[in-house]
């Protein structure tokens, strides 16, 4: 019986490698589909507006 189990570690293990292999790839393109990497429209950087002229006013008396 352990000679069976000891004959089956090696590619049960390669065959683990590779599943988590794969679910990381997924995960991590997930994450990366699920960001936003394109640029700001002027009106989605226009509402922020109050708060940079708020910072700048205190950092510039």
């Amino acid at each position: 019986m352990i000679e069976i189990l000891a004959s089956l570690a090696v590619p049960l293990s390669a065959f683990t490698l590779i599943q988590l292999w794969g679910l990381a790839t997924i995960a991590i393109g997930g994450y990366l589909e699920s960001r936003d990497f394109r640029m700001p429209t002027p009106e989605e950087n226009f509402a922020t507006l109050p708060f940079w002229m708020f910072i700048t006013a205190r950092e510039n008396p």
